[in-house]
């Protein structure tokens, strides 16, 4: 007997109680659960998808400002 053998539990529960000498007693079925379906991916780009998301839009225009203050710092500079 190997020892995974001796720790199952299945077999442990089955040589604990006599009167349930049968595996099958302890056994349970593995819940599966379904696969859910992703949504489909949106043709293009917009930026009004940006409206729906206030994170978003702040973030892109904080992003787009510094960007444009490092262009301009650039351009100064020379």
């Amino acid at each position: 007997m190997s020892v995974l053998d001796a720790l199952d539990a299945t077999r442990i529960c089955a040589r604990s109680s006599a009167a349930l000498a049968d595996p099958d007693v302890w056994r349970r079925p593995v819940p599966v659960t379904p696969r859910r379906t992703l949504p489909a991916p949106a043709p293009d780009y917009s930026w009004r998808l940006l409206l729906r998301n206030p994170h978003a839009l702040l973030v892109t225009g904080m992003v787009g400002t510094l960007m444009v203050k490092d262009a301009v710092l650039g351009i100064v500079d020379r």
